[in-house]
């Protein structure tokens, strides 16, 4: 029986249902992609394996790009992106602090207060006082996306399959402005790459965005479904092409 498998390489935006749902409605794009696939192709055994982590940037990923390297799928699906682009209140250091190392003495008696009592209620002055920079500038998101590309194409012989940074709501754009600008510019540095390497890119085109992102950055579960018929449509062209060149 012919294996197909599919790796997902993306941030929370590639996980987590909003508002979050119980079972059987908890299913993110990645589950319901296989499910549908699944159904199409009875005869194959389809394996979608999602290797998101919460908050990754492009360099996050390229730290342990031997983890996702060696999944080696038939496809892999990129959804980074919008932790990268979107304009801060905080440095990443100051993040970082707060977040990866929460029990240290100074972080908890410094940093966390400063940051939830302060920083936090007023993170549209900070983003404003910050210069409205964003965590990778574009320069550096360019260089580091194209690196995790060329890594793939050269470590291994799966199809990439590019998402653009979903659309934010206004309600993001009002806290941290300059993201909506950002995330633009981002897309297109995506396209860019995916296409001059005859990978696949597909764009959140006609994106109600309060539907399917209710809380500004992550998916609905219709938002979940939406995406998951994206690829569905793409991948089971493709599965079918190929089914027919083996005939």
């Amino acid at each position: 029986m012919k294996t197909i498998k599919i790796t997902i390489v993306g941030n929370s935006v590639a996980m987590r249902i909003r508002p979050p749902k119980e079972i059987p409605d908890n299913l993110n794009y990645g589950q319901i992609l296989e499910k549908k696939l699944s159904e199409t192709f009875p005869s194959t055994i389809v394996h979608v394996e999602n290797l998101s982590l919460h908050r990754a940037l492009v360099q996050d990923v390229l730290d342990s790009i031997d983890t996702y390297l060696q999944s080696y799928p038939n496809y892999f699906i990129i959804n980074l992106g919008i932790v990268d682009a979107c304009c801060r209140e905080i440095p990443l250091w100051y993040s970082n602090l707060i977040n990866k190392n929460k029990h240290t003495l100074f972080s908890r008696s410094f940093l966390c207060p400063l940051y939830y009592n302060f920083i936090k209620k007023n993170r549209k002055l900070f983003v404003k006082l910050r210069g409205f920079r964003a965590w990778e500038n574009s320069r550096g998101f360019k260089t580091k996306y194209k690196k995790l590309l060329d890594s793939i194409i050269k470590e291994t012989n799966s199809k990439i399959i590019t998402l653009s940074i979903n659309p934010t709501t206004n309600r993001v754009e009002l806290e941290l402005p300059g993201s909506t600008k950002n995330i633009t510019a981002y897309n297109n540095i995506i396209k860019e790459l995916t296409i001059t390497r005859n990978q696949k890119f597909l764009a959140f085109d006609n994106f109600i965005t309060e539907k399917y992102c209710p809380d500004g950055i992550h998916f609905s579960l219709e938002g979940h479904e939406l995406v998951a018929v994206m690829l569905y449509k793409y991948l089971s062209q493709e599965l079918k092409k190929n089914e027919n060149s083996i005939l």
